[in-house]
């Protein structure tokens, strides 16, 4: 829903944005989609001796790859359609809506980015905490 709007606004701002566009955008989004599911992918939670924590962060990671994965096959399924020719094409065309899911995915992927780290760092901070008191 949030892709259309986005898309109904970049068709207010210009009528046929070029493939070029298209192109690089999808680009873009497959780096930052393939940086985040490393980080996703390779987190560790071996530090971690509490196996309760250990099941929630696993769970909570999870949930990140599942929504990212989501993030990035919505935009890929407009790109697909930008290339359906028979497609009818309205104010708002595919490669609107394609730009919208972009550029909402992209956010999102960066907000997901930011979550890694935080919770990196968040682990980090107790595992020194409890490795502090236990001296």
């Amino acid at each position: 829903m949030l892709s259309l709007l986005v898309g109904a606004c970049i068709a207010f701002a210009s009528d046929t944005p070029k493939g070029s566009i298209s192109d690089t955008l999808f680009t873009v989004l497959g780096i930052v989609y393939s940086i985040v599911m490393s980080l996703l992918i390779t987190f560790s939670t071996s530090g971690i001796k509490n196996a309760e924590y250990r099941k929630v962060i696993k769970k909570l990671i999870n949930k990140k790859i599942s929504l990212t994965t989501v993030d990035f096959f919505i935009p890929v399924l407009f790109y697909l359609s930008i290339y359906i020719e028979r497609l009818p094409s309205g104010f708002v065309g595919p490669i609107h809506c394609f730009i919208g899911a972009i550029v909402v995915s992209l956010v999102s992927l960066t907000r997901a980015f930011f979550y890694i780290r935080k919770l990196n760092d968040d682990i980090e901070e107790k595992i020194f905490e409890e490795q502090k008191q236990n001296l």
